[in-house]
Order: C-alpha cells, then structure tokens, then sequence
C-alpha cells in the first residue's frame, strides 16, 4: 500500500497507535485531540464569500427571464419558444445535479465550486455574444449544467468550517445572499434594457442593451471564482482523503484568524482518522495499477450509492418533494414576471379600454406580430424586484429564531403559508403589484 499522496503528506502520518480503536464507527470526521473548536471572523468572511458564490447563482438562473421580452425581436420569439429559453438553465441543472454530486465527492467541494463558476462565466459571455436562438439555448443549458454545482455544493462547502452550534443560523443567512441575487436581477434589467442602447448593429452581428445586460451578470461569477480560489478545501473533506496535516494547517489557520491577538498556540497535535473515513480513503490510493485503481473508486461509489439510497431514501424522497413544490410556486411565478409585465404595458399603450393580464396576454399574442413599436416596461423589473425583497425579511426572522424553534416545526409552517398563497388568486396579486408601482 502506497503510504503517501504525490505532493508528499504522509497519508497516514499522524496517526495515533490505538487510537482508531477509541472512535465510534459511526463517526464521520478525524478525531481531534485537545481541541479549541470556534466560530469568528474567519466564518463571517467566508459566509460573504459563499454569499456572492449563491448570490451568482440567482442571477445566473434567472436571467433568461429578464431579456426575453427584450430578445423577442433579434430571436423572433414566441410563447413557446421563450418558454422553452425559460426552461434551459433548469434542464441543465437537472442534467449536471448528479456530475457534480460525484465530483464533490471525489475531488472535493472548492474544486465543484472554482469548476461551476468558472464554467458559468464563459457560458454567459459567449451566450450574450450569441446570434442565433439555438446555439443560445444550448449555452444557456450550459449555464443550468455549471451553477446547480455551486448551488449546492456552497451549502456544503460552508457548513463544514461551522460548528454544529452555529451551523443552522450561518446557512440560512448564505440563503439571504441567494434573495440579494433575485434583487440584483431585476435591478440591473431595469437600468439597462429598457435604455434600448446599441453598441454594435449589423447584418451579422448584433451587441445592444439585452446582450449588455446578460454580459454584465458574468461579472459575480468572475469575482466568486477568484475569491474562493483564495480559500482551502474543507478541513473535513482533507480528512477523509487522508490529508492529515494539510486539515490541521487550515484549521490552524482559522484559529488564528478567529483568535487575532491571542498567543496561545493552536493545541490540537494529533489527528486519527475514523473507520468510516479509513474505508472511503482506501479507494484513492495511488502507486497501483489503472484498472485496478479504477475498480477501487468504483467500489467507493457503488458503496456510497447503496449507503444513500438504502438508509437514507425516505429523506431525500421527501426533501426532493419539497424542492421541487417551493420552485414550482416560487421561480415560476417569478421568471414569467417581467413578460407579463411587459405584455400588460405594450397593451396598455395600443388600447384606453379596461385591461387585466389575461386581456393582455391574449392580444399579445393576437397582435404582437402586427405592431412593431413594442417596448420593454420598466415596471416589468420593478415588479419583479418587489416579488424578490419579499422573501428577505423572513429570511431574517428565521436565521433568529431558529435556535428558539424545532426545524421541523418551521418547514411545516412556511410550506402550509407557501401553499395558502400559490392558491391565492394571481392575476389579482399581480393587479395589485401595477397599482402599486403607478402610485409611487
């Protein structure tokens, strides 16, 4: 057996003799010894951090919904097809949710998090650059594809430099960055399309206000990859690959970070790893030959896979229920607004008569290829800027009072609320939005 990884770290170098036999085999982290465990500046930094990678993933998922009115011309789009643009970054999500569910597990959460970011920047730069509706809607399921790995794997990311103690509250306040990203949205559509610029117009190629606007949503992207590039894989992950010493410098690190003007040492000196995390190690080990290496990782993964869906398949029956009716209510609603919006008021000025958004759908989709004047509302964002704050404030209230509440108790709660509103009559709700933004 290979006793050591090719940058040199010893791989079972720190282990202490016996010591293995002291842990439950149900442990899934190295046992520490002596340990001074914190929360402090370190966590806060990086929950910013974290924040703009969620923060990047909003924009990125939503984006499509914010220029297709704006994009009906130069694509020659209809309902159908806007609807389908609509869908591709969720069709690529659900075709990159199991890519990156393994390589988190075998390379490790910051390379998921550096490779989906990455990935998403060039997939929306060469998307605004994109001149024909196709090879548009197949950059965008690239973009689906890439960012479902930083949605996720953020979460995991984060959580595992927290203390169990601390652990809910700093996550839902990652999720605060996610409802930012809906804001951001919609705020900078609302600058930038309706200014109907055009930097480059001719026969073959096209740069105005809707390819701007979807250029400069790359940006958070750009900057959330070179912030996380600054930071270290998790300490946990580094344990379970073996990386004994490499998990105590960076713990080290955040105790130092979190104890600035402190002069005690970090005391922790010797670390073991547990049965279960010697077993998911010995699949990674090098110095053997391909096939054979290739059948141990296959192993690793067949083992993991009958682990998952054998003792924890009734949660993740339930918890994939649950995610799919909260985006079902909620994204629905929110990446048909701006097109709404936009048919409400292209009506509004072609006709003086009485309107709601039914009227105003129907005779979009009567006259739209009649009157050439059509024009982006500003209002269209605005109403998709108010659906967004609306989810901030109980973001707030949840991160406090979750330490005082039972989690299940609170997810029932907001699910019955979820339900009691998805029934409500929307087009009223939406009424009320336009009413609203005219009287301000």
């Amino acid at each position: 057996m290979d006793n050591h990884h090719v940058d040199g770290v010893g791989r079972f170098s720190m282990l202490a003799q016996g010591a293995l036999d002291e842990a439950s085999s149900d442990i899934n982290v190295g046992v520490k010894k002596s340990a001074n465990d914190g929360t402090g500046l370190y966590q806060i930094v990086l929950l910013v951090v974290c924040g703009l990678v969620n923060m990047s993933c909003a924009i990125s998922t939503t984006a499509v919904s914010f220029i297709s009115p704006a994009a009906e011309e130069d694509f020659d789009l209809n309902s159908t097809t806007k609807a389908i643009l609509n869908g591709a970054p969720f069709l690529g999500m659900v075709l990159g949710a199991y890519f990156w569910g393994i390589c988190g597990d075998l390379k490790g959460r910051r390379f998921v998090i550096l490779g989906s970011m990455g990935m998403d920047t060039l997939f929306t730069i060469f998307s605004s650059l994109v001149q024909h509706v196709e090879l548009f809607f197949i950059l965008r399921v690239g973009n689906g594809f890439a960012i479902i790995g930083a949605t996720c794997m953020v979460y995991v990311y984060f959580g595992e430099f927290l203390t169990p103690s601390k652990r809910d509250s700093y996550l839902l306040f990652l999720e605060l960055f996610w409802a930012l990203g809906m804001m951001v949205g919609p705020g900078l559509a609302m600058v930038i399309i309706p200014s109907n610029i055009i930097l480059v117009s001719s026969v073959h190629f096209k740069f105005n206000a809707w390819r701007i606007f979807l250029l400069l949503t790359s940006i958070p992207s750009l900057i959330a990859f070179v912030l996380i590039f600054q930071y270290p894989e998790t300490p946990r992950f580094l344990m379970f690959r073996g990386y004994l010493i490499k998990s105590r410098e960076v713990l080290e690190r955040i105790y130092l970070v979190n104890n600035k003007f402190t002069t005690v040492p970090y005391s922790v000196q010797i670390f073991t790893q547990t049965h279960s995390a010697v077993w998911f190690d010995s699949g990674f080990i090098g110095g053997i030959p391909f096939m054979k290496n290739v059948k141990r990782r296959l192993t690793v993964l067949k083992n993991g896979h009958i682990t998952l869906f054998s003792k924890y398949f009734k949660n993740i029956i339930v918890a994939c229920i649950i995610e799919f009716c909260l985006m079902a209510s909620y994204i629905t609603i929110l990446v048909w607004v701006p097109e709404l919006f936009s048919r409400y008021s292209n009506y509004k000025l072609q006709n003086t008569n009485g309107v709601n958004l039914c009227t105003a759908s129907e005779w979009h989709l009567k006259y739209n290829t009649v009157y050439t004047g059509l024009i982006v509302s500003v209002n269209a964002y605005l109403a998709a800027l108010i659906v967004a704050c609306s989810t901030i404030p109980l973001v707030l209230i949840t991160g406090i009072i979750i330490k005082y509440v039972d989690k299940k108790i609170l997810l029932c709660m907001y699910l019955v609320y979820n339900v009691e509103l998805f029934v409500y009559d929307m087009e009223r709700f939406f009424i009320h939005i336009y009413i609203i933004l005219k009287e301000i």
